[in-house]
């Protein structure tokens, strides 16, 4: 067992009774290493929203220490369809397909403060009026298949950056 296991929360396909071993191996590239993973098919929970059915890829090796500091327990990939390994419908699809969703929108809220309370916040299918004042800004993705949008201009401490493309 790789020292990353002893420090993170497992999944047990073994006491799944919903699990369904698929078998076919992959590897994902995440910063300056790979995952080394094998997909496999179970019913999924996000929160209150069950998700049958969802193919996911386990992972067997990390080939980056880096993954030691994270705090998370696992990876929930938003990325498109057309794009995701192993052509596997990525969850967020499932959640729409399933008939959880209300509304065909998703926010994002980063807090700047890491010491906060509350942390950052994604809302698949709402916006979450806590966290924000104001109108929203519907934005349309810049390229087919990423989250890209492009951005006239941000400021950081009162001085513009000029235009960015936001991934």
């Amino acid at each position: 067992m790789q020292i990353l296991c002893y420090f993170h929360s497992k999944y047990k396909s073994k006491i799944s009774i919903t699990y369904t071993e698929i078998g076919t191996s992959c590897k994902i590239p995440y910063g300056h290493g790979s995952i080394y993973r094998f997909f496999s098919q179970d019913v999924v929970k996000v929160r209150d929203i069950i998700i049958k059915d969802q193919l996911f890829a386990e992972s067997t090796k990390e080939g980056s220490l880096a993954l030691l500091a994270l705090h998370d327990d696992g990876i929930l990939g938003l990325e498109f369809e057309d794009i995701s390994i192993g052509e596997v419908t990525p969850v967020w699809y499932n959640i729409i397909d399933q008939g959880y969703i209300y509304q065909n929108v998703f926010s994002l809220c980063l807090n700047k403060d890491p010491m906060a309370e509350i942390e950052g916040e994604i809302v698949i299918g709402g916006i979450n009026s806590r966290h924000f004042r104001g109108e929203h800004t519907y934005v349309l993705i810049s390229q087919k298949g990423y989250w890209q949008i492009d951005v006239g201009d941000v400021l950081l401490a009162n001085r513009s950056t000029g235009s960015l493309t936001f991934l």
